[in-house]
């Protein structure tokens, strides 16, 4: 079954690619459907800059908030870390559920794009002037994260832009194009960030900065001119690049309140325990990589006792190295074609098992792993056993090996789960309308979002870096036993499903097999 499904797969791309070919030649548009839709590719390319401009924003804000609060508040706690990363992704969540509903009822997106990169420099003004506020600029912190957040949040109608100006045979490639762009970003990102350490800071071993025009620039501030002159080009990019495509909403519309008659029997025909493991699944896969990221900053202060700025530039080139990884791994996967010989559903096992090993061999092992430096009087780096315990009878693991391994998994299995277990989820979810069921996952990921980083710093700070990643080995582990356990399932499901796809397919004279209007493809 698994070869009649990846061979089906490969002739309908095939012949959907033959029947591109041939329109061109006949003189229509390539990009016209079977009723006579066409896929603008000009307004999805600059909306793919668009995400690309704006998500390189927060690579780099990401992996500076941390050293930089550090830095201006020697007793700041992960825990008021924690509180600040929760704050933002629930804003984010708020936020974007706001901007659709307002995206909807008003027929536009563009405007919100812009409010969105309005509030970020907002958010910008008040992280440059942290500093300058002597005993509240965690406060501060505090609330420019806030406005990246909503910011950011906005961001979210570019998908549903992205599904409007295309064709449903196209949508696959166009959303590949956002994706394309946040790889993108981690590299520019990661690079840019690289490079702006380099300036230095006074306060740090060193020295560092520069005064221009009466400002004084250094390693966490001077990025934030960058990021203003990206968010101004993004707001002229959505004002004068992109164009509103409200016709296709009116036929999405009808096909909804189409399948709304049969709502009660599709829903008790929906697999609900294999989407329900798809959200678990999901919540293990996403969490991983945010459990990653809040912890390796404190990593670096507390258990390998690097100062901020050697934290920032290591995070940076730790950054940019995955991000070229991912955007490998991601570009060899389309033209390898990987899918229709490999099963999404053992990637995606291939990739959560790597996220176990990772929290596994990153957990201190005695055999390898040393004694933590305790920060000693007037010592600037180290692990503060008044604050945090545990240092004293924790050990630490290799930083080099600790970071290949960040690099590894992140770079090259992160974006392969995602890209495998929404093949799968597709799949699942068979020949309806997605958008509710597509909605409903990343909801739910939002949520635990939201308590994600909370748990993990309060863990941190609690009983360290031991227990943040048995933690999370557990909840991976778990999620390798339950994929497997549901493998006869998940399997019985995609391959219904391909099957499916087989018999809605409608010869044509010449041969070619094209899709039956309004039945989008799903590849197993």
């Amino acid at each position: 079954m698994e070869t009649k499904e990846h061979l089906l797969d490969s002739r309908l791309d095939r012949k959907l690619s033959k029947r591109g070919g041939k329109d061109e030649e006949n003189g229509s548009d390539s990009g016209s459907g079977t009723d006579g839709r066409k896929t603008f590719w000009a307004n999805i390319a600059v909306a793919a800059l668009i995400n690309l401009l704006s998500t390189i924003e927060s690579t780099i804000l990401l992996s500076a908030i941390w050293p930089y609060l550090r830095l201006l508040d020697k007793d700041v706690s992960s825990t008021f870390m924690g509180l600040t990363t929760s704050s933002g992704k629930a804003f984010h969540a708020l936020f974007a559920i706001l901007f659709g509903a307002l995206a909807v009822r008003t027929k536009k997106i563009k405007i919100y794009l812009i409010l969105g990169r309005i509030v970020t420099i907002i958010g910008c003004f008040l992280f440059a002037e942290a500093e300058m506020v002597s005993e509240n600029g965690k406060y501060w912190m505090f609330a420019s994260n806030l406005m990246f957040s909503i910011g950011d949040s906005s961001l979210m109608l570019i998908r549903g832009y992205v599904a409007t100006a295309s064709r449903p045979v196209d949508r696959g490639l166009a959303f590949a194009a956002i994706a394309l762009a946040n790889v993108l970003s981690m590299i520019i990102g990661g690079s840019s960030l690289l490079g702006f350490s380099m300036i230095g800071h006074p306060s740090l071993p060193g020295g560092g900065g520069a005064e221009i025009l009466g400002v004084r620039l250094h390693m966490f501030n001077a990025p934030i001119l960058l990021v203003v002159v990206l968010n101004l080009a993004v707001i002229c990019l959505a004002h004068f690049g992109l164009t509103e495509h409200r016709p296709r909403e009116e036929k999405s519309t009808q096909q909804h309140n189409n399948g709304t008659e049969h709502g009660w029997r599709i829903w008790r025909e929906l697999p609900i325990f294999l989407i329900l493991l798809c959200f678990f699944e999901k919540i293990v896969a996403s969490t991983s990589l945010t459990t990653a990221i809040s912890t390796t900053p404190l990593m670096g202060t507390e258990v390998f006792a690097w100062t901020e700025g050697q934290v920032m530039q290591r995070m940076a080139a730790a950054n940019a190295t995955i991000g070229i990884l991912a955007l490998i791994t991601v570009a060899l996967f389309m033209l390898l074609k990987v899918a229709t010989w490999i099963p999404s559903r053992y990637i995606f096992l291939a990739a959560i098992i790597n996220f176990f090993f990772f929290f596994f061999i990153a957990y201190p092992h005695r055999l390898i792993s040393a004694p933590i430096r305790i920060r000693e009087y007037m010592d600037d780096v180290g692990c503060n056993s008044d604050r945090y315990p545990w240092c004293k009878d924790t050990l630490s693991p290799s930083p080099m090996l600790y970071f290949i391994m960040l690099i590894g998994t992140f770079g090259i299995f992160f974006p392969l789960a995602n890209i495998s277990l929404d093949t799968v989820y597709s799949g699942i979810l068979g020949q309806i309308d997605q958008s509710f069921f597509q909605t409903a996952i990343i909801a739910v990921d939002d949520i635990f979002q939201i308590l994600c980083p909370t748990i993990i710093m309060h863990s941190f700070k609690l009983a360290g870096h031991p227990v943040v990643f048995t933690l999370w080995a557990g909840l991976c582990a778990l999620g390798v036993v339950a994929w497997v356990l549901n493998g006869t399932r998940l399997r019985a499901a995609t391959v219904t499903q391909g099957d499916t796809l087989e018999a809605e397919a409608t010869p044509e004279k010449n041969g070619n097999y094209l899709p039956v209007e309004n039945k989008p493809l799903v590849s197993p």
